[in-house]
């Protein structure tokens, strides 16, 4: 049923295109008012990033359907003292979340980012892949974890003068 499908990765390149995009996405947030503002929020925030050059916003499109089915945003970072590549959002659109003919358009979005860091571990030093899950819910923490393999980081940070514990989740690249 995969096979089937014809979805293609599409980089969004430039001001005008991410505008766009933002409009055209708009419409596919959450049913929940309070989870669809969020997901705007991070949205906007992906999209200043990249207009700065911080991130790549990728999109991932239905051919058949002419649609846009979910984004991801990657970026380089660090894990404590190891080069990453950092997903810094993923989106999919609100009608295609759950498992669709025995599987998740999540799953073609995070192997997208495994071959990403795979690819530039060949050619920078890359030690894994990593993201912050969306105000460390349990229940994502456990879904990232169970589905695609990522595993807990703690990580100590100081936030107005506060020492806080922030919760990332990885997946070690191979060294080849």
């Amino acid at each position: 049923m995969a096979d089937e499908l014809k979805l293609a990765f599409k980089r969004v390149l430039n001001p005008a295109e991410l505008e766009t995009f933002s409009r055209d996405v708009s419409i596919y947030y959450d049913e929940d008012k309070i989870r669809a503002y969020r997901e705007e929020v991070l949205l906007k925030v992906t999209i200043k990033d990249a207009k700065k050059n911080r991130t790549k916003i990728y999109k991932l499109y239905d051919k058949d359907l002419e649609k846009t089915i979910g984004l991801i945003a990657l970026s380089a970072s660090r894990l404590g003292d190891k080069p990453a590549l950092l997903i810094d959002y993923i989106f999919v659109v609100n009608e295609y979340r759950f498992k669709k003919s025995g599987f998740y358009y999540t799953s073609f979005l995070i192997a997208f980012a495994l071959k990403k860091g795979l690819f530039f571990q060949r050619h920078v030093g890359l030690s894994n892949i990593i993201l912050y899950p969306d105000n460390e819910k349990k229940a994502l923490i456990d879904y990232y974890k169970k589905e695609y393999g990522f595993n807990e980081f703690r990580e100590k940070i100081v936030i107005q003068n506060k020492p806080k514990e922030q919760k990332w989740l990885y997946i070690a690249l191979k060294d080849k």
